[in-house]
């Protein structure tokens, strides 16, 4: 926007562009209402955000600007700080690290410093974001994928030299850094027994052997069947680390499959997301793939007496992207027709809301209004089409 310069440090916009632009009353009252109005300066202004949101923001900032008189000087000094963008990022980086490695305990601790170091803004001590995401970033890339035993340990040692550089950005009691190398060997020893309880032993024996479990996992984007076998007792998140070391699905949700669950359908299909933390009880799973920050709901088809479920991508409520291309589909059943052009959809109910008119559900927008995300939602009558 050409009518937006910094001067002197500070931005200014020109009356007349401000007037044409003719920004709505909501949204200026959004901005400065008495609730948002006091933290949105304290948070930072996104105003390079891109797009037409982007330039809403960016215009209704200078009108607050323009309006605001002697008694708020310190809005225009906090407004251009430097944006929490750096500090999402970093808290973005330290919890995809933690679940691409075994080493968790170790790598809580070293993330838990991190985040002690950047602290408050006005606390003098601090360490800038961009200087710790340098570093998590650094480590990001030294450390190994795999789960062995090997890779385990070769892991823990950059975890730990990773530690020492963070211990560099500030001066600390020898008490203090004699305590965190206490705990780091405890958790590294934590996170040594919990990677042995949970992976089978190659040199198995035949008792052993008995101990094993074998589990099929099914894609619902694409239902080949994924064998693994694993130690008996083991927990779900062990399938976690499998899926992303065997088969490179790097952030997976699992759902169990359990009949008798709704009216609709002939086996009543309903599904649910495991407990990660509870023993392996169910031989036949199914898992959704939600790399990128994806967002999905979980719909149960049956169609020419066979009944299985699918991951449906959705939109978030009031997003501006459409969700099929070229064309926009509108509704439900223009979603699915443009996704399954060979399908043809019959009848859809809510589960959640078992009385609605099935015809109605179809002519809705497809989008988080009323449906939930990462949730069993929808059951779908089907035929093949003509």
């Amino acid at each position: 926007m050409d009518h937006i310069r910094m001067t002197d440090g500070m931005l200014s916009v020109s009356e007349n562009s401000v007037e044409e632009s003719k920004i709505s009353g909501i949204f200026l009252e959004r901005l400065s209402g008495s609730e948002l109005f006091p933290d949105l300066f304290r948070v930072g202004i996104p105003l390079h955000m891109a797009g037409e949101m982007g330039k809403q923001w960016r215009v209704a900032v200078m009108e607050l600007l323009r309006r605001s008189d002697s008694t708020m000087p310190p809005i225009r000094e906090q407004m251009f700080r430097l944006t929490p963008r750096k500090k999402h990022i970093l808290d973005n980086e330290l919890s995809n690290i933690r679940k691409r490695i075994t080493n968790h305990e170790q790598f809580g601790l070293y993330a838990t410093r991190a985040r002690e170091l950047r602290k408050k803004r006005d606390n003098p001590g601090r360490i800038r974001s961009q200087k710790l995401l340098q570093l998590v970033q650094q480590l990001k890339d030294e450390l190994p994928r795999g789960r062995s035993l090997e890779r385990h340990e070769e892991r823990a040692q950059i975890i730990k030299k990773g530690y020492e550089r963070l211990n560099k950005l500030k001066q600390r009691p020898a008490e203090d850094v004699a305590n965190d190398e206490t705990e780091e060997i405890k958790a590294i020893e934590y996170d040594l027994k919990v990677l042995q309880d949970q992976t089978p032993q190659s040199n198995t024996t035949a008792n052993q052997t008995q101990n094993l479990l074998s589990v099929t996992l099914s894609s619902m984007d694409c239902p080949e069947p994924l064998p693994i076998t694993i130690t008996q007792g083991a927990c779900y998140s062990s399938l976690v680390w499998l899926l992303r070391d065997l088969h490179q699905v790097d952030v997976p949700n699992i759902w169990i499959r359990q009949e008798g669950k709704q009216p609709w359908t002939p086996k009543g299909l309903g599904l649910e997301q495991v407990e990660y933390d509870k023993m392996i009880e169910e031989h036949t799973l199914d898992f959704v793939d939600s790399t990128n920050n994806r967002y999905y709901i979980v719909a149960v088809v049956s169609e020419n007496g066979n009944e299985f479920p699918v991951a449906l991508d959705i939109k978030p409520m009031g997003a501006t992207r459409q969700c099929c291309q070229p064309n926009h589909c509108g509704t439900l059943r223009g979603h699915l027709s443009t996704i399954w052009p060979t399908r043809y959809v019959n009848s859809a109910y809510k589960r959640h809301k078992p009385n609605d008119d099935p015809n109605a559900i179809l002519s809705r927008a497809f989008d988080t209004e009323d449906l939930t995300l990462f949730a069993h939602q929808l059951c779908l009558v089907c035929s093949p089409r003509p």
